[in-house]
């Protein structure tokens, strides 16, 4: 996961970056390859710029470009993590993700707290799916 999400910041970095165009296509290139080790792959990489995109320039063939990731990145999770459970986890994220975002409260930064989450949100998993 994190390296997907690594591999989705540098390609942020490609896009606002002001570095010969050469550069940024050998940049990524190696994000595309790079992506082929990583948990959600090319997909899953590429997901985070098209996202990126969309948001920051409000630009609708991005939107486009991000659903059909998601999906591509759902069809993934459902051959490798769990088959009906894993398509309809990955697709249940956006509606959550955009109630979220609606929600009228306002939170501190905390820098650390993503390494506290991260690993207790791994362990709830693992509970889980023992359980079940």
């Amino acid at each position: 996961m994190l390296g997907t999400l690594g591999l989705g910041a540098a390609l942020c970095w490609v896009i606002e970056s002001r570095a010969p165009v050469p550069a940024r296509v050998a940049a990524c290139i190696a994000i595309a390859i790079a992506s082929l080790h990583v948990e959600f792959g090319l997909a899953g990489a590429f997901l985070v710029g098209a996202v990126y995109c969309w948001k920051t320039e409000a630009r609708p063939e991005a939107g486009l470009l991000a659903a059909i990731l998601l999906l591509a990145t759902a069809w993934l999770n459902s051959i490798f993590g769990g088959g009906m459970y894993g398509l309809i986890g990955t697709l249940a994220c956006v509606p959550i993700a955009w109630a979220a975002q609606r929600l009228p409260m306002q939170l501190p930064r905390m820098k650390l707290a993503f390494y506290l989450i991260y690993p207790a949100h791994l362990l709830l998993i693992g509970v889980a799916k023992r359980m079940l």
